[in-house]
């Protein structure tokens, strides 16, 4: 028995607990680790105790969220409704997109481009010729088969996971794609060196050298088709060509110019009123930055009918509060839809603020 092994299965399922903890779709390894752990079990490389231990550690790594299941399942007694809401969000509201079993032809298309988008070298051929050589590199069975099943778990699910920011998860995929990649690589760099190998490493080096330049001319390609027609989601001072287009978002500073004019706007006394709950973290860590400890950042209700009742009370008590003198500003969650009619707003630029009766325009 190999003495590092059985460390080897404690640590990859620590490691797979605290990913959980950090967010739902490392389940999706789970039963890929779980296989390699049975399977070095029934070989006799690790023992019986070292699963046993290596479940411990996983269930360890995964404290810092399921704690916070427990704690929702003592509070409510909801059994099904915890589990759905920790599976697949507050409630629930993922679950169509989470167990959506249909690849529609736009879906597939979208994400075969964002993964041609991703690797515009030689990294997908080398990642199919490592799956074909690996074992030539003396790369175990077991490991590869962990490698290409953990692949296609993840692509599968993102391929037909229809939420608007879908791109986000592909990150285990390409990981993966990577790691094969690299042996498709070594096996390239491995063969004796003649006039074919050394072309096909100048070429990959060239395709590399190229990337970058991909990525600068990406966004305007992309704006001249208007391939997001339709599609775009229009949120306050966001290019979404650069947004999308670019790696990781590095050219966009939307999201901080956003807190950054609501938190100027709203002033230390003020209310800043979201539409997308998605942005309120960052909102509150601009408030917290400006010093404004009295300054009150809310998510609206969705205007919804299960939170009709709940919003229209929200605004009715920003529309008392901005009749009081409180500076009140709505943040839209799309610049395309008019900010709520419960209240009389004045634009500034992609945000709105209340108009209170001091400061109402005379007619």
């Amino acid at each position: 028995m190999d003495r590092k092994e059985p460390l080897v299965i404690l640590l990859m399922l620590l490691l797979n607990g605290l990913e959980i903890a950090n967010h739902m779709q490392a389940t999706l390894t789970a039963p890929v680790l779980a296989t390699v752990a049975l399977a070095a079990m029934l070989k006799r490389r690790v023992r019986p105790a070292d699963v046993v231990v290596g479940a411990v550690w996983w269930g360890i790594g995964t404290l810092p969220y399921s704690v916070l299941v427990v704690q929702q399942l003592l509070a409510t007694g909801d059994w099904a409704g915890t589990i759905r809401s920790a599976c697949t969000g507050e409630a629930g509201r993922f679950g169509q997109n989470v167990f959506n079993l249909r690849f529609s032809p736009r879906i597939v298309a979208i994400s075969v481009g964002f993964t041609l988008l991703s690797f515009p070298n030689l990294l997908l051929p080398a990642a199919a010729a490592g799956i074909a050589r690996a074992r030539r590199l003396g790369i175990e069975g077991r490991l590869l088969g962990a490698l290409a099943a953990a692949l296609v778990i993840h692509a599968g699910f993102v391929f037909r996971y229809n939420i608007v920011d879908q791109h986000t998860f592909f990150l285990p995929t390409y990981v993966l794609l990577a790691v094969l990649g690299g042996f498709g690589a070594a096996w390239v760099l491995q063969k004796p060196a003649s006039s074919s190998r050394a072309w096909l490493v100048g070429l990959a080096l060239a395709f590399l050298a190229a990337t970058p330049i991909v990525y600068a001319a990406a966004p305007a390609v992309a704006r001249h088709f208007q391939v997001l027609r339709g599609i775009d989601r229009g949120k306050p001072y966001r290019d979404d060509y650069l947004y999308l287009f670019s790696p990781w978002g590095c050219a966009d500073r939307s999201a901080e110019i956003i807190c950054e004019r609501a938190v100027s706007m709203a002033g230390a006394d003020g209310m800043i009123l979201l539409d997308d709950p998605m942005i309120e973290p960052a909102m509150e860590y601009s408030a917290s930055r400006a010093s404004h400890e009295g300054l009150t950042v809310r998510s609206l209700p969705p205007a919804s009918p299960a939170g009709e009742a709940r919003r229209h009370k929200a605004l009715a008590e920003a529309g008392r509060a901005a009749a009081g003198g409180r500076r009140i500003v709505y943040v839209p969650a799309t610049v395309r839809e008019p900010p709520p009619a419960e209240i009389e707003w004045q634009r500034e630029g992609g945000l709105f603020i209340a108009v209170s009766p001091a400061s109402a325009p005379a007619f």
